[in-house]
């Protein structure tokens, strides 16, 4: 009997496994180790979307798409448009157009930096150098073109350099917000 129910078990997947699977939709050429963060940010944003309400999903998608959502549309096909849309714009360099004129490219990545919470993906404006003293060393990180180059190599988030520098679980806006020089070029 126990194998029988171990047998029917297999094709079990859970609503977050499907979830993940629809995801993968959206993968690009990234390495697996890279989406980390990203595939976080899209199934939270895929939840919120699943327990929204059509005339919601039809206001997100006129905002994220900039054209009014047509009726034929159904609530599955809009949520993926959506989804395909906060997808691409992840890569998005961070550039001084998009922020508001009366703020400083420096003081939006200070507010960035402080304001990031676990699971979110924090883009710094394009073109940004974050210089971090750790262990009697200075790290010198690139903003460029939505990622992060250390070392000759680009990392899609700030946690994944800071995990390389450290050897940590540590959070990435956590340790490059404390005790770095910020420079805006």
């Amino acid at each position: 009997m126990y194998q029988r129910q171990k047998e029917r078990n297999i094709n079990y997947r859970t609503p977050l496994q499907e979830w993940i699977d629809v995801l993968h939709v959206f993968e690009n050429d990234i390495d697996e180790a890279d989406k980390g963060d990203d595939a976080l940010y899209l199934i939270k944003q895929y939840a919120r979307l699943q327990l929204s309400s059509i005339s919601q999903l039809r206001a997100d998608y006129k905002m994220l798409l900039q054209k009014k959502c047509t009726p034929d549309l159904l609530r599955d096909e809009v949520i993926l448009s959506i989804l395909g849309k906060l997808q691409s714009k992840l890569h998005e360099p961070n550039t001084p157009e998009n922020f508001p004129d009366d703020m400083d490219p420096l003081d939006y990545n200070t507010e960035r930096l402080e304001k990031a919470s676990r699971g979110c993906i924090t883009r710094l404006v394009d073109g940004t150098i974050i210089e971090r003293t750790y262990g009697h060393k200075i790290y010198v990180i690139h903003c460029r073109k939505g990622f992060y180059e250390y070392r000759g190599e680009y990392y899609n988030s700030l946690t994944e350099v800071a995990r390389l520098i450290t050897g940590t679980l540590c959070s990435g806006p956590a340790f490059f917000n404390r005790k770095s020089k910020i420079y805006v070029v």
